[in-house]
């Protein structure tokens, strides 16, 4: 029978003396680890209580949120916490997912709040959120009225907004029936038409007004071309020429060509031929899907007066 290794029996000699040495740390950390868990049973059962606690209850007052734009009328904060239910109070105690969650939902619920960017706890009693708020894009024309609405097709609270606002919106025209009237807020108002029309509008940017334009009229009904159903767009000038848009930005069929490409072709045409914003010199009709192609007024003067079309102001000419 072999005789055991002298370095094995060395070496469980010493792994023996070890633990005999340091059983007292060990029984020690055994004993933090137990009043450890301890600690945190009873934690579970009381942090409840202690967290309605007066010192530790969030209230509106608690609550940073960055600079909303002038159209956010009254303290935001305070309308969050109006609108959370009485029963979810909420504390710097709470769990994190908890709390994060409650008021999360509770910002997105307001009507000027279209993003969470983040919730940060700032001890002792304070939460800072970083927003992103909507901004009005276009208003909506129904037969009983303008309805602003964003980027995303959310209808906006008008009476925050000034009449002088409103007015220097786009104005989009859409066919009764079809989405006419919109869900409350701060739902999306889900229509092809709408969301067509809000992606032109957003491509535009600081173009729209640089070019003079005014409304978004969607043609009905929808064209069907190269296999794909997309509804075809005509914009109006403030001089009322009628431009010929096409599809919204990658909705189109194929052969159309793209938004980048019909907005260099109408810029090419306003800096030889001059701006859109007047009746006396600004074409009736526009084409910019395939090259393009302008169809120039037709009016009667009369006296120093040029004929209008019908409904429409005459406008003085300089003799």
């Amino acid at each position: 029978m072999p005789e055991p290794n002298p370095s094995s029996q060395t070496l469980f000699a010493g792994l023996r003396q070890a633990i005999v040495a340091r059983r007292g740390v060990l029984t020690s950390l055994a004993i933090l680890a137990a009043l450890w868990c301890a600690a945190q049973a009873a934690w579970r059962v009381f942090q409840p209580e202690v967290a309605r606690r007066p010192q530790y209850r969030l209230t509106a007052a608690a609550l940073e949120v960055n600079e909303p734009p002038p159209w956010v009328r009254g303290d935001l904060p305070e309308q969050v916490f109006s609108a959370i239910d009485e029963g979810a109070e909420l504390s710097v105690l709470s769990p994190r997912p908890e709390l994060e969650r409650t008021l999360s939902d509770a910002l997105l619920g307001h009507p000027w709040v279209r993003r969470v960017d983040s919730i940060t706890l700032a001890p002792p009693d304070r939460v800072v959120a970083r927003l992103e708020y909507r901004r009005p894009l276009a208003t909506v024309m129904l037969p009983d009225g303008m309805t602003p609405i964003d980027v995303d097709t959310v209808r906006l609270p008008s009476s925050d907004l000034p009449e002088r606002l409103v007015a220097r919106l786009p104005r989009i025209a859409v066919a009764v029936g079809d989405g006419a009237r919109a869900p409350f807020d701060p739902s999306p108002w889900p229509t092809q038409q709408l969301t067509g029309a809000t992606a032109i509008l957003a491509a535009f940017g600081d173009a729209w007004p640089e070019l003079h334009l005014y409304e978004i009229h969607v043609e009905l009904p929808p064209e069907v071309r190269g296999g794909v159903r997309f509804y075809s767009y005509r914009l109006r000038s403030t001089g009322n020429t009628i431009v010929n848009w096409g599809a919204a930005p990658g909705r189109g069929p194929t052969d159309e060509a793209p938004f980048e490409v019909k907005l260099a072709r109408l810029r090419r045409f306003v800096e030889a031929e001059g701006d859109l914003d007047s009746v006396a010199t600004s074409p009736e009709l526009l084409d910019v899907r395939n090259g393009i192609e302008a169809h120039r007024r037709v009016v009667r003067r009369t006296g120093n007066r040029l004929a209008a079309k019908p409904g429409e102001e005459p406008e003085t000419v300089a003799k």
